[in-house]
This record gives structure tokens, C-alpha cells and sequence, in this order.
């Protein structure tokens, strides 16, 4: 019988056995095959479709075959290799055979990215293994009861500050310790001691007029940012200037 064009790129098969006269279909698939190969899979995780139609080409999760559905069947039309490279239609990105499993293709891996946009559902993602994932944004709680300088395990924390007698918090030099610029840190004054803020030298806390470095009283909560090289601003509840 005649030759059959084929889901995907509409190649020729399906010849019978001896049959003759199919030198034009298969130059025609050869000069496309030369021109213009690229995978392009309807999906690329998860099971076999429930409810497929002819035409649809898939590969399922753990496995490195890809299947064509021809005929109201489903055909095995290649085996994927570690490093293979195609357009998932499914989750509209670029995907890779890691030798496992078809990934969303990540920058630099051959192709340039194809990771789609994160979730707009007003929580942070991070870049993750090829993929968006939740980035957990809980702010650690870190209890202090004595004077002591600050350093990078305190970047973002918000330190609990507990006692009765007054204490100092200190900032230290960025030759010591690198906080990145745009670091915050948050105080709270929990016990009736006040947090008074301390610089090594060479640092500057920058603070509004009229305000000290200094928490205003129990349960005064104030942020410190660090806005350039050894330069910090100090904001939130604080004592006046007498």
C-alpha cells in the first residue's frame, strides 16, 4: 500500500513489505530530516493521555520513550538520549533529557532558557533545578539577652532582644563581616533593658533628627538596613533626643 504521512512533522511510512515506487516520499523525508529536526511533544511528564487522539506525540514520566499515537494506537517512534533537547507544548517551555527525565531546560543548556514565567500568586519563587519553587519567607527568630556584634547568620533575622539592663548591639566593619548591601535586620526590645546601637570603626547609622540610637521602651521594634559600603540606616520605634 501507499505511504502514510505520520503525526509530528508529517514524515512518510508504512509501506508494505517489497513494495516499490516510494523513492520520492522517502527524499522528500530525508531532505526534511536534514533541514529542520526538532522534537516537539505535546506533553512530556506525567501518564499516557486518557484520552488521546491521533497525531499526539508524548513522553511519560521515567521514561526515555517517546510515543506517537497512529491509528487509534499508541507507537514507540524513538528513544530519548541523556542530552536531547525539545519544546514541550504542555508546559510551554523548552525541555532536556536528563537520562531520567524530560526538565525544563535551564539557562545556558544548549538553548538559551525556557523556564516559564514564576506564579503570580503573590508569594516568592526561586530558581530551583530547572524549575520555580516556593521560597520560604518566615522570618527567623533569634534570642538575644547580652551585648554583642551583630554577624551574617543575623542578615534578615529579627533578634529578640530580652533583659533587664540596658545592652549594645553593634555593627561591624564590612572588612569583617560582608553583610550584602540592601541587608535588614530587625530589633525588638522584649525586656525592659534598652538596645543601643554600637558601630566598629568606620561604620555609620544614619538615623532621622531628633532620634537616638536607641529604642524607645518595651516591645519598641526598629529595623537597621544597610544602604551602601559600611553605611546603615536605623528606623522605627526610637528615643527621642532629650
Amino acid at each position: 500500500m501507499a505511504g502514510k504521512q505520520q503525526p509530528g512533522n508529517n514524515l512518510w511510512a508504512g509501506w508494505d513489505l517489497g513494495e516499490s515506487g516510494y523513492k520520492d516520499q522517502m527524499d522528500s523525508n530525508l531532505r526534511f530530516l536534514s533541514a529542520a529536526v526538532q522534537l516537539v511533544l505535546d506533553q512530556s511528564t506525567g501518564a499516557l493521555p486518557a484520552s488521546p487522539t491521533n497525531g499526539m506525540l508524548v513522553a511519560t514520566t521515567g521514561s526515555p520513550a517517546i510515543q506517537a499515537r497512529i491509528d487509534g494506537a499508541w507507537v514507540t517512534v524513538a528513544t530519548a538520549k541523556k542530552g536531547w533537547l525539545g519544546f514541550d507544548k504542555a508546559r510551554d517551555s523548552k525541555v532536556e533529557f536528563d537520562g531520567t527525565e524530560w526538565v525544563l531546560l535551564t539557562t545556558g543548556g544548549g538553548g538559551g532558557g525556557g523556564l516559564p514565567d514564576a506564579p503570580v500568586d503573590g508569594k516568592l519563587y526561586g530558581r530551583k533545578d530547572g524549575d520555580w519553587t516556593l521560597v520560604e519567607t518566615t522570618q527567623a527568630v533569634v534570642p538575644v539577652t547580652a551585648s554583642r556584634t551583630l554577624g551574617l547568620p543575623d542578615a534578615g533575622a529579627y533578634l529578640l532582644v530580652d533583659s533587664l539592663a540596658d545592652l549594645t548591639i553593634t555593627v561591624p566593619a564590612e572588612s569583617g563581616v560582608d553583610f550584602p548591601v540592601g541587608t535588614d535586620i530587625a530589633l525588638e526590645q522584649h525586656g525592659a533593658g534598652a538596645i543601643t546601637l554600637g558601630v566598629e570603626s568606620g561604620v555609620t547609622i544614619n538615623v532621622a533628627a531628633g532620634f537616638e540610637l536607641k529604642t524607645g521602651g518595651q516591645y519598641a521594634v526598629a529595623s537597621l538596613k544597610k544602604v551602601a559600603a559600611d553605611t546603615w540606616t536605623l528606623f522605627g520605634n526610637l528615643e527621642a533626643t532629650p
